[in-house]
């Protein structure tokens, strides 16, 4: 049966190089004495999986490259431990382990990041509250605090003024404007 799969197998390749359609090559199935289910079951296209997993695997690592190269921001927030409140980010900012929080105070949304004893603070959107220059000031800004081990400072992530004078970055730079001005 296996010299006979292969003849069968090589007679189906050779009708579709000659250009052979799928009833032509049908019919001469069954003029040699084939049911229809063997014409259907050798004509039918053989899936390449190795050459389909090669092509999800470079599709993934395309889009994976992109993501990184167009939003940077978004591939590290995936391996820092996500914390559910506070106290939680406290002690791992403080101990300079990677970490991530996302804080509503009073209906203002920050991003704070922690990673190497440097703390990113993000302004998503500021609280329909505040008058709207400042709030059209802030959002989306962000500033970096570097610190040593066990000396993080949680006025970083409980205020939005105190003790940001040895931060760097925008959002640092518009919130001493605002104050001096």
């Amino acid at each position: 049966m296996l010299e006979e799969d292969k003849a069968i197998k090589e007679f189906v390749k050779n009708a579709r190089k000659q250009g052979k359609d799928i009833e032509a090559i049908r019919e001469d199935f069954k003029k040699q004495g084939y049911p229809d289910y063997i014409a259907e079951y050798y004509m039918r296209k053989k899936k390449h999986i190795p050459a389909l997993l090669i092509i999800v695997v470079l599709c993934i690592a395309i889009g994976a490259g992109a993501l990184y190269i167009f939003k940077p921001q978004i591939i590290p927030k995936l391996l820092l431990e996500k914390c559910a409140d506070k106290a939680c980010f406290l002690q791992k900012a403080d101990a300079c382990e990677p970490a991530f929080f996302a804080q509503n105070e009073q209906g203002t949304f920050m991003e704070l990041t922690s990673r190497n004893c440097k703390l990113t603070k993000k302004i998503v959107q500021v609280s329909p509250q505040e008058k709207e220059d400042i709030r059209k000031a802030v959002t989306g800004k962000s500033m970096i605090c570097r610190y040593e081990k066990n000396y993080f400072n949680k006025n970083w992530v409980n205020t939005m003024t105190l003790d940001i004078q040895q931060c760097e970055g925008q959002l640092k730079d518009t919130i001493m404007s605002i104050l001096n001005a």
